[in-house]
């Protein structure tokens, strides 16, 4: 019995650990994510969510890559936040003032909720707009 519970156990610790990797997904796919967010934020004509996708998914390969490396978290973390701040610069350099207004806003938003706990990820909204 002890060895069937045990077996049973170590099959969630295995599922939870795969669903776990996929969690963020691709870097096509976390581009492609932050690109249509920001499209819909900062309205965003298509020459400019073009390239706006072509700079995160520029990112997003660098940090898989990093992250592959086998780099410890605290030792990757100067070298992510050079890379998140040319980004950013990048980014805006594409944007019209107002754009950049509200760039500025969502960043400063998206800090406060690293700052928070709250990591990257928005809380999910159901139909009725209450938080899930």
């Amino acid at each position: 019995m002890k060895k069937v519970a045990f077996i049973f156990i170590l099959f969630l610790a295995s599922i939870s650990f795969v669903n776990g990797q996929g969690r963020m997904g691709t870097p096509e796919e976390r581009a492609q994510r932050q690109a249509a967010q920001l499209e819909t934020r900062l309205k965003l004509s298509g020459d400019q969510k073009t390239k706006v996708y072509e700079i995160l998914f520029n990112q997003a390969k660098t940090v898989d890559s990093l992250r592959k490396g086998g780099s410890d978290f605290q030792a990757m973390r100067p070298k992510l936040r050079e890379m998140q701040e040319e980004s950013n610069k990048k980014i805006s350099d594409l944007l019209n003032e107002d754009q950049k207004k509200t760039y500025a806003t969502y960043l400063e938003e998206r800090r406060n909720r690293m700052q928070n706990g709250q990591g990257g990820q928005q809380r999910r909204r159901n139909n009725s707009g209450n938080q899930e």
